[in-house]
């Protein structure tokens, strides 16, 4: 069922009423984005908004270390920014391929130290 209301207001003016209401309202969608975005320091809901990912595939990811994040006590944090450079750069190493690169780092500095 329609509702009709009558008002003394022409199209024009109703027209540019909705319009101002419209701008308001991009105004503070744009406000509260910002905010956001500005935020650093993110708890684990948070960081599953900006990356669109489920909590438990976050809880994973942290408990191999497979993600940046800090742990203060037994609450998770991610910063924003390391987020979102984790996103741009693809994959990250793991523990296995990192530990794997420092002994072959540190076995070919002792090879060229006895030869040298």
């Amino acid at each position: 069922m329609e509702k009709m209301i009558l008002t003394n207001i022409s199209l024009d003016e109703l027209a540019d009423k909705i319009a101002e209401k419209l701008t308001s309202s991009q105004q503070e969608l744009n406000t509260y984005k910002e905010k956001q975005e500005a935020k650093e320091y993110l708890s684990i809901e948070e960081a599953s908004e900006v990356i669109h990912l489920a909590k438990p595939t976050i809880y994973g990811l942290t408990h191999r270390s497979a993600i940046p994040h800090l742990k203060k006590g037994r609450k998770l944090w991610f910063k924003r920014s390391e987020l979102l450079s984790w996103l741009d750069s693809g994959r990250i190493q793991t523990k296995e391929e990192i530990e794997e690169e420092a002994i072959a780092h540190l076995r070919s500095i002792h090879r060229n130290h006895k030869t040298g």
